[in-house]
């Protein structure tokens, strides 16, 4: 631990050229090969890994995944090792078949990541920086039920929630259910602001019924400060409409408040400009 720490406060300098980056990433590399996992859980071995990830070869990267096949849910519920993880995703972006492997591992635990409250960082990463439009369908499939993913395997269409009722009318009323149960832990755990939350948020108030969708808003209102933070995504604006039009007047005043300067650009963009006419409307 020793030397690979020695070895990171090099790494970490900025004024290594990038034969020397490439060096150092090689050494520690070579002292945490084998032992990954271990390694990742620990407070200073976990920041030297992941420079090692960041600054180091495809096939440095590609071994450190391997390692960690079969472990990256306990990896996400570790303080430390959650922060391993986002490095990974956050790095290889780009690298889809890197990645694949770990959406795929991950899958089908997403609502437990989520109202997790170390792992919910991950699932936020996977969901609003790095996923595919396919991957982040499936995250949204994961939260309603095992059952619904494999509807959709079974029929190999769109992730729609609209058109799984459309095809599955008697699954309705339990798939709001899980996640009217989900929103409500989340809203409990105040733990709403993230782009997979909101949109569970958005595609619950769209189907369900009158007073379902209160008791819901009901208990989202007080966060309201929370989703105002996120504004400029399409999940935290069709919140914020919700908000306006069903919350108290306490929580209308926060949304406000907290938009104020922003209802210019609000109006231009395809979700925020409704914000601004009910807000108008009053």
């Amino acid at each position: 631990m020793l030397e690979i720490n020695r070895l990171w406060e090099k790494l970490r300098s900025k004024k290594n050229s990038a034969e020397e980056s490439a060096e150092l990433s090689e050494r520690v590399h070579a002292l945490v090969g084998g032992r990954v996992c271990e390694m990742a859980l620990k407070h200073d071995a976990s920041r030297a890994l992941q420079a090692v990830y960041h600054k180091g070869t495809a096939q440095h990267r590609s071994q450190i995944v391997a390692e960690l096949s079969g472990k990256l849910r306990d990896l996400c519920m570790s303080k430390y090792g959650r922060q391993v993880i986002i490095k990974i995703l956050r790095t290889s972006a780009k690298d889809r078949p890197l990645l694949a492997p770990i959406f795929a591992e991950l899958r089908g635990f997403t609502r437990k990541l989520l109202t997790h409250k170390v792992a919910a960082a991950v699932v936020n990463c996977m969901y609003g920086e790095v996923g595919t439009a396919e991957q982040r369908g499936r995250m949204v499939l994961d939260c309603c039920g095992r059952e619904v993913s494999l509807l959709v395997d079974e029929a190999a269409t769109s992730t729609s929630l609209a058109e799984i009722f459309a095809r599955q009318p008697n699954k309705k009323s339990a798939i709001l259910g899980r996640l009217h149960d989900l929103l409500l832990t989340l809203a409990q755990k105040q733990s709403v602001h993230s782009q997979l939350a909101l949109h569970l948020l958005r595609e619950y108030v769209e189907h369900a019924e009158h007073s379902a969708r209160m008791d819901v808003l009901g208990s989202i209102a007080p966060l309201c400060e929370q989703i105002v933070e996120m504004k400029g995504t399409k999940e935290s604006e069709s919140a914020l409409f919700e908000l306006l039009s069903y919350g108290s007047a306490k929580e209308r005043k926060v949304v406000l408040k907290g938009l104020k300067g922003s209802w210019a650009d609000l109006t231009l963009r395809e979700y925020g400009h409704r914000i601004a006419m009910r807000a108008l409307v009053g």
